[in-house]
């Protein structure tokens, strides 16, 4: 045959020179190791550290400063998740690279997204201009904490911006601020104007709530010597409960409700009917929620109308309307067949 042909296949070339490399042979040039064939980067190499034995088994353990540097790595980043579903990773890096001005190196773990800046300024402008949605679906920010290295969200907790007006000024500080944050959650820290006191009015600041925290209007500020102040709180925005699931991001008996409405206005327009709902439609499932639950006071009760259809809120009024629908349901029902 036309041309030289080496006396070694391709697959025993390979393991001639990886074995060249473990007994020390030269390969090439010089003599090669096993870092050398695979790649001798610093970033990729790796060290040996003795595990530390406790009761017989084997843990890592690596030491303080190890730990701190690793902190200090993600100082400047902010930790994200979705209220809702999840886009995908494609649009999530365009669309905050764009609100954003490019300043922001994104990746995941598991339900997480990270987000990574430069500096310390840029990420508090983020965190502070908020809240931020992508392709509609809230984006819930958090500065990155240990607690949050594993890459799990719990949706009975979230983040929330608080503002607190009318804190008396000598208790217009870290401390003063933090007793009074706490009675709405877990404080976790304050925007720039308020941590640098120039707008004393009012105080912003971030807060984990529990899905079973009841969000006071006022907070009444005990400041000693029989001085009482209430101080008003308000909160700009806060994700939808679900009284199911007991946990943020969706409302599942509001789903089955828009799901049953659309099923009933179906079924109507099938028979040749158009479902409005009217006024008079809303009194007579009221009326049939009276006679099945057998309530004399319930002429008094905030019931259903056209005004509040399908816009429920809180657990308790979640329940009443989810159970005055399934009446309702059968109602209508009865009247297509």
């Amino acid at each position: 045959m036309a041309g030289h042909q080496s006396s070694e296949t391709a697959p025993n070339l390979l393991v001639n020179c990886i074995w060249s490399s473990i007994s020390g042979d030269k390969v090439g040039n010089g003599t090669k190791s096993w870092t050398n064939l695979f790649g001798s980067g610093c970033s990729q190499s790796l060290v040996f550290h003795s595990p530390v034995e406790v009761s017989g088994r084997k843990i890592a353990k690596p030491p303080r400063e190890v730990i701190e540097r690793g902190k200090n790595q993600w100082q400047n980043c902010l930790i994200g998740w979705f209220v809702g579903s999840t886009p995908d990773f494609k649009q999530v890096t365009s669309t905050v690279n764009m609100l954003w001005e490019n300043t922001v190196r994104v990746s995941t773990r598991g339900q997480l997204y990270i987000f990574k800046f430069s500096d310390g300024e840029t990420l508090n402008w983020v965190l502070e201009s908020g809240p931020w949605h992508v392709g509609h679906i809230p984006l819930i920010l958090q500065r990155w904490c240990t607690e949050l290295s594993v890459g799990k969200a719990d949706f009975r907790k979230i983040p929330v911006w608080v503002i607190l007006r009318n804190i008396p000024m000598h208790l217009y500080d870290c401390t003063g601020i933090s007793y009074i944050a706490s009675v709405v959650g877990k404080p976790l820290y304050m925007d720039k104007g308020t941590a640098q006191q120039t707008h004393l009015d009012f105080a912003k600041v971030c807060v984990e709530i529990d899905f079973e925290d009841e969000i006071p209007a006022e907070i009444m500020l005990d400041c000693g010597d029989d001085f009482v102040v209430g101080i008003s709180v308000s909160i700009p925005w806060v994700p939808e409960k679900c009284s199911k699931c007991r946990v943020f991001g969706h409302n599942c008996l509001r789903q089955q409700q828009s799901s049953l409405q659309r099923d009933m206005q179906q079924r109507l327009q099938a028979s040749g009917s158009v479902l409005q709902p009217t006024q008079n439609m809303m009194d007579q499932q009221n009326q049939l929620y009276r006679n099945q639950r057998g309530l004399a006071e319930a002429s008094s009760m905030p019931l259903y109308s056209t005004a509040q259809a399908g816009q429920a809120n809180g657990g308790d009024w979640q329940e009443e309307i989810y159970q005055r629908d399934q009446i309702f349901e059968g109602f209508l029902f009865a009247r297509l067949k």
